[in-house]
C-alpha cells in the first residue's frame, strides 16, 4: 500500500514539474515592456524605445517658450523639432535626430529644446511634426521614440520618416 502512495506521489510531482516547466518555457524571455533603471522602454522590432506622450507647441508663442530653445537655436512652427522632457533632457542631445512612432506612422525630428511640463518618456513636438503622426484635434498621442542610428533605431520606410520632405527653414545637422 505504501508503494502505491509513493508511486502516486512521484507521478503527481512529475506532472507538476512538467506543467511548471511548460509555463516557464512558454513565457517569452523578454517581455514586450521592460523597465531599465527608471526608464520605461518598449521592445519594437528588437529595438528599445522610450514610451511616452506627444503634445505640440508653437515656438512663436512666448508663453510656450519662445523662438529660442534650450539648445540655443532659433525655432519656428515649421521646423521639424522636438523638446525632450526635463527629466531625460541633456544638452548633449541637442542636434540629435529622433525617430518618433505613433501606431503605423513615423517621423524624424531634431532635438532643440527642453519641455519642463512633459513627463519622463514624453516629447513636445512642433505642429508640423505632430501632424505627421496624428490630427491636432487629438491633442495628445501615445508614442515610442529613439535616437536615430543608436541601438539599431532606423526608419522602417527608408526615407527619413518624413516622406523625404525637408523644410528650408531647418538647419542641417548630423
Amino acid at each position: 500500500m505504501r508503494k502505491a502512495y509513493t508511486t502516486i506521489f512521484i507521478a503527481s510531482l512529475t506532472i507538476l514539474v512538467l506543467c511548471s516547466s511548460a509555463l516557464v518555457w512558454g513565457t517569452p524571455i523578454v517581455n514586450q515592456l521592460e523597465k531599465r533603471g527608471d526608464t520605461v522602454v518598449d521592445l519594437v522590432d528588437g529595438v528599445l524605445h522610450n514610451i511616452g506622450k506627444a503634445t505640440f507647441f508653437t515656438p512663436e508663442n512666448a508663453s510656450e517658450g519662445g523662438t529660442e530653445g534650450s539648445c540655443g537655436k532659433s525655432e519656428s512652427s515649421t521646423s521639424r523639432i522636438v523638446a525632450v522632457n526635463s527629466e531625460q533632457y541633456d544638452p548633449s542631445m541637442c542636434g540629435k535626430k529622433v525617430l518618433i512612432r505613433h501606431g503605423d506612422k513615423e517621423t524624424i525630428a531634431e532635438v532643440r529644446d527642453k519641455c519642463p511640463g512633459c513627463k519622463k518618456g514624453s516629447l513636445d513636438l512642433t505642429i508640423i511634426v505632430f501632424e505627421a503622426l496624428g490630427e491636432l484635434d487629438t491633442g495628445v498621442l501615445d508614442i515610442t521614440w529613439c535616437f536615430i542610428n543608436t541601438s539599431d533605431c532606423v526608419p522602417k520606410n527608408g526615407n527619413g520618416g518624413d516622406g523625404g520632405k525637408k523644410n528650408e527653414n531647418d538647419d542641417e545637422t548630423t
